[in-house]
C-alpha cells in the first residue's frame, strides 16, 4: 500500500477513499491520519458523520499560503461531500450559522416579548452541547448572579419579560 504521494490531490484522493490509514507527501507537507487531513501539523479537515450523515469539517481559521493551497485542493477534491466549516475540529459546534443568525435576530428584534422569548429558548436548544455559547459572550447563562434575570426572562408574564429585556439588554447580557 502506497503511504508517499508525489502531490497533494493523489494524497487528498486517497484520503477520501478511506482504504489506508495513513497517507503524506514526499515533503510531508501534507498529511492524513484516520479520518483527519493535516498542513504540517495542523489538523485542516475531518471527516466525521452528523445526524447519521457524512460530512467534512474543513477549519475556518486562517493559516499560511501553503495551508490555503492545502484546503483548497482538499475542498476541489470534496465536491461531492457535504463540507461544513468549524474553528474547532476536535468538538466543533455545527449549528454555528444557525446560532449566529438567532443571535443577530436577537440583538435586533423589535418583536412581541413572547417571540422574543421563544428566540431565546430556540437559542439555548440549538447550543445544547456545543461550543459557541461561551461564558464570556453569554455570562448570563453562565453567572449565578443573573438567576433572578433569568427567571424574569422565561416567566409566563408578558410585563416581567419585558423588564427582562430591558435589563439584560442595559447591562449588555445579550
Amino acid at each position: 500500500m502506497k503511504t508517499v504521494f508525489k502531490t497533494n490531490q493523489e494524497l487528498v484522493e486517497c484520503f477520501f477513499l478511506q482504504k489506508q490509514a495513513v497517507g503524506t507527501t514526499s515533503r510531508a507537507s501534507m498529511s492524513f491520519s484516520g479520518d483527519t487531513v493535516y498542513s504540517y501539523k495542523t489538523p485542516i479537515a475531518r471527516l466525521t458523520t452528523f445526524m447519521d450523515k457524512p460530512i467534512l469539517l474543513v477549519t475556518r481559521k486562517k493559516y499560511s499560503i501553503t495551508t490555503t493551497k492545502h484546503l483548497r485542493t482538499i475542498r476541489f477534491a470534496s465536491k461531492c461531500w457535504n463540507i461544513k466549516s468549524s474553528d474547532d475540529l476536535i468538538t466543533p459546534c455545527l449549528y454555528d450559522d444557525a446560532i449566529n443568525l438567532r443571535i443577530k435576530n436577537l440583538k435586533h428584534t423589535r418583536v412581541r416579548k413572547v417571540l422574543y422569548k421563544e428566540i431565546l429558548e430556540n437559542l439555548l436548544f440549538l447550543a445544547k452541547g456545543c461550543n459557541l455559547v461561551t461564558e464570556s459572550k453569554f455570562p448570563l447563562f453562565f453567572d449565578k448572579k443573573h438567576d433572578r434575570l433569568k427567571r424574569m426572562l422565561f416567566s409566563n408574564d408578558e410585563e416581567t419579560i419585558s423588564l427582562a429585556i430591558k435589563l439584560a439588554k442595559k447591562q449588555e447580557l445579550i
